[in-house]
């Protein structure tokens, strides 16, 4: 008998001899849920920005499709053609919609009675137009996951609850694949597309899931445009705010699927929608000019241009700070009330009537961005 188990013997012994039924508590036990919020709140905003992307993407994946082990997945295998010197990678992008799994899809398919590999080639040979031969050698997995469908669907002469996706990468020239228009079912347009584009939109290939992938291999793409930023800046406003990761995209996506808000909801108490939206176009001049302003130009250039997790979180305050700071000054110099004038800025720049500070939101957008927001929601009837 080992040392432990012969501890662990000795302490159920010693438990049971003072174990009585009155030592019990008349009172239940009670879980608190508001301090489980509060914990899990503090631990999510500790985590560095990619750490907390990358647990919340895989959370949607398990989550979100309710993978079950009981049910029947079609296996399934994807490749990602990825120009490393251009950042471009090659996917097709859904011409005619047919209601399949997203706008950007990659070459690959069901895998049926075929090993992956053959299963691989026959879906390249297939989907382009030079019948390329792969170098198998040159083929890395990304990830793979299960994809439950809501309903099942026929395939290959079967009946399916999901598949199970396993994507792949290759490292290619943009020379050696042309765009291809592929009818199947569909019309799915093959070429090359920005590949950041691709990664802040598509659900099976992410920013944060592949920029793992290729710092474990190795692989040196740059994805540090703006429109990435822009992407990591967003969801740093989850970050700060929600409680569980399955609440991911519900704060960043005013910033990153903005949707024009009604007209009347940008209307604030007491005062009529007319003197809103006059208020709007007021605020909206000052906003103009403090983008303008040659401080906030080198703030916003310094967020942007930020990569460490803890430097993001200090320029973003600077930024936001700075934003609140001239704001709040033009309004009590003309004795206006705050209500009036940031209600209306909050809910046309976020498109929803909760959402983070206006100037949080404008401490991420530039100003082409903030003015195109505005006129929208000032234009409409």
């Amino acid at each position: 008998m080992s040392i432990v188990k012969k501890r662990v013997q000795t302490l159920i012994s010693n438990l049971s001899k003072d174990f009585a039924l009155d030592k019990l508590s008349k009172s239940p036990a009670r879980f608190n849920t508001q301090k489980l919020d509060w914990f899990n709140r503090q631990y999510i905003s500790m985590l560095g920005i990619e750490e907390f992307a990358l647990r919340c993407f895989k959370n949607r994946i398990q989550n979100t499709f309710k993978s079950q082990d009981d049910k029947r997945y079609r296996v399934g295998d994807y490749v990602y053609f990825v120009d490393i010197e251009q950042n471009l990678i090659y996917i097709n992008k859904e011409v005619v919609p047919t209601g399949q799994d997203g706008l950007f899809y990659p070459i690959g398919g069901g895998r049926n009675d075929l090993g992956w590999e053959d299963n691989l080639q026959k879906e390249v040979l297939e989907e382009t137009a030079e019948k390329l031969v792969l170098d198998m050698s040159k083929v890395l997995k990304i990830t793979h996951f299960k994809v439950h469908s809501q309903t099942p669907f026929q395939s290959d002469g079967q009946t399916w609850d999901g598949k199970e996706m396993h994507l792949y990468f290759y490292p290619i020239k943009k020379s050696q694949l042309k765009r291809n228009l592929l009818e199947d079912g569909g019309q799915w347009l093959f070429d090359w597309y920005p590949l950041e584009e691709v990664l802040t939109s598509n659900q099976f290939l992410n920013l944060p899931v592949f920029k793992e992938f290729c710092l474990n291999n190795s692989i040196d793409l740059k994805l540090n445009s703006n429109l990435v930023q822009k992407a990591y800046l967003a969801w740093f406003l989850d970050k700060q705010r929600i409680t569980v990761l399955s609440e991911f995209g519900v704060e960043s996506s005013c910033i990153l699927d903005w949707q024009k808000p009604q007209v009347e909801d940008i209307k604030w108490k007491k005062i009529s929608l007319e003197e809103s939206q006059d208020n709007l176009r007021q605020i909206q001049g000052m906003v103009t000019k403090i983008y303008h302003q040659d401080k906030f130009i080198e703030l916003q250039k310094g967020l942007y241009e930020s990569t460490l997790s803890t430097e993001l979180e200090i320029k973003f305050q600077a930024v936001t700070d700075y934003l609140e700071t001239e704001i709040k000054s033009w309004l009590n110099q003309n004795q206006y009330q705050p209500g009036n004038f940031l209600w209306p800025l909050r809910v046309a720049l976020s498109g929803k009537l909760k959402s983070p500070s206006p100037f949080e939101i404008l401490a991420i957008l530039d100003t082409n961005e903030v003015n195109k927001r505005l006129d929208l929601v000032l234009h409409q009837k």
